[in-house]
């Protein structure tokens, strides 16, 4: 939502969000990229195991937690699985890079719907001379471990 304060009084002057798209839906996407990697090393499908799969799914937030402030973060979980007998453990690092790259649609859709409330906020051909008309504006998004620093949205002041 994008609200206009003036006076002590709050107007919501645009409001969007895809309601099918949530911070869950960016550690999924990290889990499950792991998960292809652990089967790859171990020969393992942690998607059989569903404790497996929901200590992974915490491991993935903490890590997109921990990328929204530093380049790198590494994903450890021991006894994640077991293989032959013998315990099977996770140690993998992930970059920001990478894990922007992982959810870039994700990222996209949220983008649009920012785009979207920035269309909405000012009709085609008022001047916002207080809010925010600027030739490009430039955002990070809001959801832990999500960062697209320099995205651009088009606005119609442009």
């Amino acid at each position: 939502s994008l609200i206009e304060l003036v006076a002590g009084v709050v107007e919501v002057r645009a409001s969007h969000g895809d309601t099918w798209l949530g911070g869950d839906d960016f550690d999924l996407r990290l889990a499950e990229h792991i998960t292809r990697i652990f089967a790859n090393r171990h020969g393992v499908d942690l998607r059989r195991d569903h404790h497996a799969m929901a200590r992974l799914t915490r491991a993935a937030e903490r890590a997109k937690i921990e990328l929204s402030e530093h380049p790198f973060a590494w994903i450890r979980e021991e006894f994640l699985a077991e293989s032959g007998g013998k315990p099977l453990h996770l140690e993998y690092e992930i970059s920001r890079r990478e894990f922007e790259e992982l959810i870039r649609d994700l990222l996209q859709r949220t983008l649009d719907s920012v785009d979207r409330v920035l269309q909405d906020a000012v009709p085609v051909g008022e001047y916002a001379g207080n809010m925010f008309c600027q030739s490009q504006i430039k955002v990070i998004a809001t959801q832990p471990g999500v960062t697209m620093a320099g995205a651009h949205f088009h606005h119609p002041c442009d």
